[in-house]
C-alpha cells in the first residue's frame, strides 16, 4: 500500500522482473483521512539509498546509450536515461538534463530542443499547482535557475548580459510568464569564455 502525493514530483518503478498489479484510490484529504494517517511511517528498512552518479559511471551509460540509439533504436536509448533516477541519486540534475545533454553532445539539434520542451512541460509547468511557489524560487532538483535570480558571481560574464538583453525585450510582449537558466550557469560551475 502506498500513500503518495501527486502535486510534488514522483514516480515508481518495477525494477523486478515480476509484473505487478497496483489498484488507485483517488481522494481528498479531509480531516478522517489526515487522523489516519497521522501516524504513518516508513520503517528503515523499507528505505534504501541509491548509490551517486559518478563521472566514470555516467560516460559508461552515455556509451551505453549511443550503442542502443545505433543497433537498437531512439527509444532504447532514451528509456535507458529517462529511467537512471530509479537506479541512481542525481542530486542536481534529472534524467532530461542528462538526455538534452547527450543529444547536444552529438549535436542532434532537434531531439535536444524536443527534451527541452518535454522538460520544461513534465517538471516546470508543475509549480503552477504549488501553492509556496514564487517568483524568486529556485528549483533546486533540476538546477535551473530563475535568470532573474541568478547568483551575483555570474553577472559579469558576456552570456548573463546578452541573456538579460533578452529578457528585457521579451518583458514587452504579452506572454512571457518566466525565463529560466539551465546548465553550468545555473549549477554554477560556469567559466569565463577562452580567450585567444
Amino acid at each position: 500500500m502506498w500513500k503518495l502525493d501527486p502535486v510534488v514530483t514522483h514516480a515508481a518503478s518495477n525494477t523486478g522482473t515480476d509484473s505487478r498489479i497496483h489498484l488507485i484510490l483517488d481522494c481528498y484529504m479531509n480531516s478522517t483521512l489526515g487522523r489516519l494517517l497521522d501516524g504513518a511511517i516508513l520503517e528503515a528498512q523499507n528505505c534504501q539509498r541509491l548509490p551517486p552518479l559518478g563521472t566514470e559511471e555516467r560516460q559508461k551509460i552515455l556509451r551505453e546509450a549511443q550503442e542502443l540509439l545505433k543497433h537498437a533504436g531512439r527509444e532504447k536509448a532514451e528509456q535507458l536515461l529517462l529511467n537512471l533516477f530509479h537506479r541512481f541519486e542525481l542530486r542536481q540534475e534529472s534524467s532530461y538534463n542528462i538526455l538534452i545533454d547527450f543529444y547536444g553532445a552529438m549535436g542532434f539539434e532537434g531531439r535536444e530542443k524536443y527534451w527541452i520542451r518535454e522538460e520544461v512541460a513534465r517538471i516546470y509547468s508543475r509549480e503552477k499547482l504549488d501553492p509556496d511557489t514564487t517568483t524568486t524560487k529556485t528549483t533546486t532538483k533540476t538546477q535551473n535557475t530563475l535568470l532573474s535570480v541568478l547568483h551575483p558571481s555570474t553577472v559579469d560574464l558576456p552570456q548573463v548580459r546578452i541573456l538579460q538583453k533578452i529578457l528585457a525585450s521579451m518583458e514587452h510582449h504579452a506572454g512571457l510568464e518566466k525565463a529560466y537558466v539551465r546548465g553550468s550557469l545555473a549549477r554554477r560551475h560556469r567559466r569565463p569564455p577562452l580567450r585567444h
